[in-house]
């Protein structure tokens, strides 16, 4: 990950914390696909998408610690 991006274990699932990503991922490394699929295409696998956040699940999603 760049240093404006981090993954998180949050609502059930894995999220992106980076401004523009609303999906919740079933699992890490879907979350991590997800980010190589956008930043360079590198990844051919689909993410598993379980849900997505609200405006204010959105606004609060970081990570503890």
């Amino acid at each position: 990950m760049d240093g404006a991006t981090t993954i998180c274990p949050n609502y059930g699932g894995w999220v992106i914390v980076n401004g523009f990503d609303y999906n919740i991922y079933k699992r890490y490394i879907d979350a991590v696909n997800a980010y190589k699929q956008r930043k360079d295409g590198s990844n051919k696998a689909e993410p598993i998408i379980i849900g997505k956040m609200t405006d204010e699940q959105f606004i609060n999603a970081l990570c503890d610690g």
